[in-house]
């Protein structure tokens, strides 16, 4: 929620008026989000053989075809 507030704030004024802080932010707020997907990722390939696992790709989207 906070990512979307100050990108739609910088949006308003053209992305060119971000300041430093603004920037600094987003990018902890990014390097967080990641963090959190593949601690994520890495708890939900951990499944019994024969589960959902492996089942969608990197996106969520579920995988298409054998393999």
């Amino acid at each position: 929620m906070e990512a979307l507030g100050i990108t739609a704030a910088a949006a308003d004024r053209d992305y060119k008026g971000i300041d430093q802080e603004q920037a600094q932010r987003l990018q902890a707020i990014q390097k967080r989000t990641e963090l959190y997907y593949e601690k994520y990722k890495k708890e939900h390939e951990k499944k019994e053989p024969g589960s959902e696992a492996g089942k969608h790709d990197d996106t969520g989207k579920e995988k298409s075809g054998s393999g």
